[in-house]
C-alpha cells in the first residue's frame, strides 16, 4: 500500500510541476528578441520598395515618401512598446499558486475516497502479499528437499518431492532435472511420469506435444485409470483437437470419482461443452498450471508423498464460512421479448484476475426470472477453484438460447457494480442488460 501511494503522491507532483511553473516563473512581457524581429520587419519593408523602384512601378519621389512614413512608423511602434517607468518584471502569482497547490492534492484525495477503489485497491495487495507468502513457504520447502537429497541422493521419493516443489514454484528446468533423477531410482511410476510430463509441457510453454505426450503414454500404458495421467492426457487430446479422444479419457476418468462430487462436476462439465462441439475452458497450458484439477485426480486413488500443498491465504481462511453471495437476478425490460422460457440462466462468479473458469455456478431456467440465487462453495466446478479461497470475486449472469455454459454472440449478459468483496458484501444485483457481441 505504501508503494501504491508513493506513486500517487509522484503523479500529483508532476501535475503541480506542469501548472505551477507557468505561475511562479513566467517569461518577462518584453522578449529581449522582440525589437529585433520589429527591425527586421522594417527593413523587409525597405527592400521591398526599392525592388518596386528598380521595376519601375515606383518613382524615386514616392520612395523618399514612402521611406519617411516608414521611418514615422518604426519610431512610433517602438515608443509604444518602451517601457515608461523603466525595466518590467514578469509579476509571480503566488497566491493562485498556493491555492492550486495546496487544492489540488486536497481534492484528488476527497474524489479517491469518494469514487476511488482504495478498498479493491487493499484487497488486491492483500492477494499479492498472500501470492508472495505462498511463494516464500513453497521456496522453503523446496530448500528442506534440497538438503534431503545433499544427504540421500539415492532417495528417490525426496527427489520426486523437490521436482514437485520445483513445479509448483513454476522452475520447469529444476523440476525436470529433479524428476528425471527421480525417475533413475524409482522407474516408471505413473505419479512420477504425470509430473514429470507437467514439467516437461510447461517448459514448453504449456504444450504437451512430443516428450511430454511420450511421458503420459507410458503411464498410460503402467496405469490405464491413472487419474492425473488421464486428466493430463485429455488436456493434451484438445490441444491436438482429437475431441473424441479427450472425450475418452474423460469418460475413464469420471468412472473413478463419486458422482456427485466436486471432480465429477467439473469432468462432467467438460464432457459437455465436448458434446456441444467446444474446446472447454481448460486448455492444455491451463491444465499444467493447475495443481490438483478436477478433484485433484491425485487424490482420486492415490496419496502422492511429501507433495507440497497449496497455502491459502490468512484472508481466504478466515472468510471460509462467509463465502457467499446472495445473487438477485433481474433482465432489463428492453430485452424481455428477447428471452424464450425455455432458455437457460447462468448465475456466475469469478476471480476479478486470473483464468476466467468460474469459482460457482448456478443453472435456473429462463422463466423463473427474477431470481435470487446464493453462490457459495456448493456451486463449485473443481475443488483447487472456489470461492473460498478468494477474498473478492465477480459477479454476473448470462441468458444463453442453446443452454451452453460458453458465452456465445447473441446471449444476454449482465454483471453486478464493481467488485464483490466476499464477507463485506452479502447480496448483489445483477441486471441482464446487454447483448453479447
Amino acid at each position: 500500500m505504501t508503494a501504491f501511494w508513493l506513486g500517487a503522491a509522484a503523479m500529483v507532483g508532476a501535475a503541480l510541476l506542469i501548472v505551477l511553473r507557468p505561475l511562479l516563473f513566467p517569461r518577462d512581457p518584453k522578449d529581449p528578441g522582440a525589437e529585433e524581429s520589429e527591425i527586421a520587419v522594417y527593413r523587409e519593408r525597405l527592400r521591398e520598395l526599392r525592388q518596386d523602384v528598380a521595376r519601375g512601378a515606383l518613382t524615386q519621389v514616392d520612395l523618399e515618401k514612402a521611406e519617411r512614413e516608414l521611418q514615422a512608423a518604426f519610431v512610433r511602434d517602438t515608443a509604444a512598446a518602451a517601457p515608461t517607468t523603466g525595466p518590467r518584471r514578469a509579476q509571480r502569482h503566488w497566491i493562485t499558486a498556493a491555492v492550486i497547490g495546496l487544492g489540488l492534492p486536497l481534492v484528488s484525495l476527497l474524489l479517491y475516497e469518494r469514487i476511488g477503489a482504495r478498498e479493491e485497491v487493499g484487497l488486491i495487495l492483500a492477494n499479492e502479499r498472500a501470492a508472495e507468502a505462498q511463494s516464500e513457504h513453497l521456496r522453503a520447502i523446496a530448500q528442506r528437499y534440497e538438503a534431503e537429497v545433499t544427504a540421500a541422493p539415492g532417495d528417490g521419493q525426496a527427489w520426486m518431492a523437490l521436482g514437485r516443489s520445483y513445479l509448483a514454484l513454476g522452475e520447469a528446468g529444476k523440476a525436470m532435472e529433479a524428476l528425471s533423477r527421480a525417475q533413475v531410482l524409482l522407474g516408471d511410476e505413473p505419479d512420477l511420469l504425470a509430473d514429470y510430463a507437467k514439467a516437461m509441457a510447461q517448459a514448453q510453454g504449456g504444450r504437451f506435444d512430443g516428450g511430454p505426450w511420450r511421458l503420459l503414454e507410458r503411464a498410460l500404458a503402467k496405469d490405464p485409470d491413472h487419474p492425473m495421467t488421464l486428466w493430463l492426457a485429455a488436456a493434451a487430446s484438445l490441444e491436438r483437437e482429437d475431441r473424441s479422444q479427450a472425450r475418452a479419457y474423460l469418460e475413464r476418468l469420471r468412472a473413478q470419482l463419486e458422482p456427485g462430487s466436486e471432480g465429477e462436476k467439473m469432468v462432467q462439465a467438460h464432457l459437455a461443452m465436448l458434446g456441444e462441439g467446444q474446446a472447454g475452458p481448460v486448455t492444455g497450458g491451463e491444465a499444467v498450471a493447475a495443481e490438483g484439477q478436477p478433484g485433484s485426480p491425485s487424490t482420486a486413488g492415490q496419496s502422492p508423498p511429501a507433495q507440497p500443498q497449496t497455502i491459502q491465504s490468512p484472508t481466504a481462511a478466515e472468510t471460509r464460512t462467509e463465502a457467499r453471495v446472495e445473487v438477485r437476478v433481474e433482465l432489463d425490460g428492453a430485452l424481455r421479448e428477447r428471452v424464450s422460457p425455455s432458455d437457460t440462466v447462468f448465475v456466475f462468479a469469478r476471480a476479478p484476475k486470473g483464468p476466467r473458469m468460474p469459482l460457482a455456478v448456478a443453472r435456473r431456467p429462463a422463466k423463473d426470472l427474477p431470481v435470487t440465487i446464493v453462490l457459495d462453495d456448493s456451486h463449485a466446478m473443481a475443488p483447487e477453484m472456489r470461492m473460498s479461497r478468494f477474498s473478492e470475486v465477480l459477479v454476473g449472469a448470462r441468458v444463453s438460447r442453446s443452454g451452453n455454459p460458453i458465452s456465445q454472440t447473441g446471449d444476454l449478459e449482465g454483471l453486478a457494480d464493481g467488485i464483490v468483496a466476499l464477507g463485506k458484501q452479502p447480496s448483489v444485483l445483477v441486471t441482464i442488460d446487454r447483448v453479447v457481441p
